[in-house]
């Protein structure tokens, strides 16, 4: 049933990201509403982490929340970002490298997932799933403030 209703959570999370990203709050800063992203992330695996399953309902409201995060990250930087390199005539160029590269990265994580499962558990997993949510958010607060130094990020 999870998997069924699912795309439905992360189709919401993406039209949300987009309304939010129009918000005056983020001013059109697909870096700092990103940086958001996955440190709601950050909190859910965090929340799951804390729990150690001990509530089932909780842990998939959290799985779900981070999913639909994610998703909506995922959206804005190849929706949205990509059109910020639309003078260069390499929207395509950017935006296929960005596809391989999402495509390699899903390949080598499940592949590293069932590993860490298999060998430390669940648990310590989604824990290493909050420690990449943190990075990937303090890398869209770094890449925020070098776009704002170089011009092409909006005042967030």
């Amino acid at each position: 049933a999870i998997t069924n209703i699912l795309p439905l959570f992360n189709f919401a999370g993406s039209y949300l990201g987009v309304k939010l990203l129009k918000n005056k709050i983020f001013k059109n800063s697909e870096h700092n509403l990103n940086a958001v992203l996955f440190f709601l992330s950050l909190l859910t695996f965090a929340v799951i982490v804390m729990l150690n399953g001990a509530s089932l309902v909780v842990t998939i409201i959290c799985l779900v929340i981070a999913s639909a995060s994610m998703s909506s990250a995922c959206n804005l930087i190849f929706a949205v970002y990509v059109f910020r390199y639309k003078n260069t005539g390499r929207i395509s160029t950017f935006s296929g490298s960005l596809d391989c590269s999402a495509y390699i990265a899903s390949g080598v994580g499940t592949r590293c997932i069932g590993l860490l499962v298999g060998s430390v558990g669940w648990n310590s997993t989604v824990l290493v799933w909050a420690l990449m949510a943190g990075i990937g958010g303090i890398c869209c607060i770094a890449s925020s403030i070098i776009g704002r130094k170089n011009g092409v990020e909006a005042e967030g």
